[in-house]
C-alpha cells in the first residue's frame, strides 16, 4: 500500500451551521432514524422540490440506467439548443 497514515475526521464543515441536520445524519449512520426525519428527508425529494417551485440540480444519483440517459438527454440538449449546436 502506498498509504502510510490514517486521519480520522471528526467535525462536521458542510453542516456545521445546522446542528439539527447534523443530528438527522448521525442518526441515520447509527440507524436510529425517528419519523420525523424520515417525513424531513422525504420532503426533499426532486419530486417535491419542483412542486415547491424549486429548479433540481443538474446532478443527482439515478440508479436506473435507462432514466440515466433519459436525464442525460434533457440535459444535453438543452446544453446544445443554448449553444445553438446540434447533437
Amino acid at each position: 500500500s502506498n498509504f502510510a497514515n490514517v486521519v480520522f475526521l471528526t467535525e462536521q464543515i458542510r453542516q456545521a451551521e445546522d446542528p439539527a441536520f447534523q443530528d438527522l445524519l448521525q442518526r441515520a449512520r447509527s440507524a436510529t432514524l425517528t419519523e420525523d426525519d424520515v417525513a424531513t428527508l422525504n420532503m426533499c425529494t426532486t419530486e417535491n422540490r419542483i412542486t415547491n417551485g424549486e429548479t433540481p440540480p443538474e446532478r443527482a444519483i439515478i440508479r436506473l440506467n435507462r432514466i440515466r440517459e433519459e436525464v442525460h438527454l434533457v440535459h444535453l440538449r438543452a446544453f446544445t439548443k443554448k449553444r445553438g449546436q446540434r447533437i
